[in-house]
Protein backbone atom coordinates (compact mmCIF):
# COMPACT_ATOMS: atom_id res chain seq x y z
CA UNK A 1 0.00 0.00 0.00
CA UNK A 2 2.57 2.48 1.09
CA UNK A 3 4.64 1.95 -2.35
CA UNK A 4 1.61 3.03 -3.94
CA UNK A 5 0.76 6.06 -2.46
CA UNK A 6 4.70 6.84 -3.11
CA UNK A 7 3.96 6.20 -6.24
CA UNK A 8 0.48 8.53 -7.12
CA UNK A 9 2.71 11.48 -5.10
CA UNK A 10 5.07 11.77 -7.58
CA UNK A 11 3.26 10.87 -10.43
CA UNK A 12 1.42 13.65 -9.06
CA UNK A 13 4.35 15.74 -9.28
CA UNK A 14 5.24 15.43 -12.58
CA UNK A 15 3.38 16.46 -15.99
CA UNK A 16 1.18 14.30 -17.92
CA UNK A 17 3.98 13.94 -20.56
CA UNK A 18 6.92 13.25 -17.87
CA UNK A 19 4.86 10.51 -15.71
CA UNK A 20 4.71 8.12 -18.60
CA UNK A 21 8.79 8.34 -18.63
CA UNK A 22 8.73 7.96 -14.95
CA UNK A 23 6.13 4.95 -15.69
CA UNK A 24 8.49 3.34 -17.98
CA UNK A 25 11.13 3.61 -16.01
CA UNK A 26 9.31 2.19 -12.66
CA UNK A 27 8.42 -0.70 -14.82
CA UNK A 28 11.96 -1.15 -16.37
CA UNK A 29 13.76 -0.99 -12.85
CA UNK A 30 10.91 -3.76 -11.81
CA UNK A 31 11.29 -6.00 -14.21
CA UNK A 32 15.72 -5.70 -13.86
CA UNK A 33 15.02 -6.45 -10.14
CA UNK A 34 12.69 -9.21 -10.82
CA UNK A 35 15.26 -10.62 -13.67
CA UNK A 36 18.39 -9.52 -12.57
CA UNK A 37 20.29 -7.79 -9.33
CA UNK A 38 19.80 -4.17 -8.25
CA UNK A 39 22.45 -2.67 -9.94
CA UNK A 40 21.39 -4.36 -13.32
CA UNK A 41 18.06 -2.78 -12.30
CA UNK A 42 19.14 0.40 -11.77
CA UNK A 43 20.83 0.20 -15.87
CA UNK A 44 17.44 -0.79 -17.07
CA UNK A 45 15.62 1.52 -15.43
CA UNK A 46 17.55 4.25 -16.82
CA UNK A 47 17.72 2.90 -19.94
CA UNK A 48 13.48 1.99 -20.66
CA UNK A 49 12.95 5.73 -19.43
CA UNK A 50 15.54 6.78 -21.77
CA UNK A 51 13.81 4.95 -24.59
CA UNK A 52 10.68 6.23 -23.25
CA UNK A 53 11.55 9.99 -23.49
CA UNK A 54 13.54 9.15 -27.13
CA UNK A 55 9.70 7.96 -28.53
CA UNK A 56 8.11 10.60 -26.69
CA UNK A 57 10.63 13.72 -27.70
CA UNK A 58 8.79 16.14 -30.56
CA UNK A 59 10.62 16.90 -33.67
CA UNK A 60 13.06 19.33 -33.85
CA UNK A 61 11.97 22.54 -35.46
CA UNK A 62 13.98 25.36 -37.18
CA UNK A 63 13.85 28.48 -34.86
CA UNK A 64 12.10 31.60 -36.06
CA UNK A 65 14.58 33.36 -38.57
CA UNK A 66 17.08 30.32 -39.04
CA UNK A 67 16.90 28.66 -41.94
CA UNK A 68 15.85 25.04 -42.33
CA UNK A 69 18.43 22.74 -43.86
Amino acid sequence: MLPALFLSFLLTSFKKRQSVVVVCALGGALLGSLLFSIPAAILVGIGSGCAATLFLAPPVMAQHGEKSA
